[in-house]
């Protein structure tokens, strides 16, 4: 059964997706899961725990925001899964 491609639209910005340019094709994609993968690579790069994601950096992101941009804008932060359980070696 082959999949269905699905084309990105304007729209999805609202769902917190994203554009990305794959094979000369724009999917979408998560921002919170880039977001995510971003840290999680800094995190490996600079030879860190991977709990510390969970543990200081995303507090220190919400936190930074709220204080920034208020609090509806630190709750789409929350949703930045940085879990141990998620993000692993």
């Amino acid at each position: 059964m082959a999949l269905k491609k699905r084309k990105y639209d304007a729209e999805y910005i609202k769902y917190g997706f994203v554009a990305i340019e794959k094979n000369g094709v724009e999917v979408p994609q998560c921002v919170a899961v880039k977001v995510s993968y971003e840290i999680a690579m800094l995190i490996a790069k600079n030879k860190k725990p991977h709990t510390i994601g969970e543990n200081l950096v995303k507090p220190c992101i919400v936190n930074a925001v709220k204080i920034l941009l208020g609090d509806d804008m630190a709750k789409q932060f929350k949703n930045i899964s940085l879990s141990d359980s998620t993000v692993k070696r």
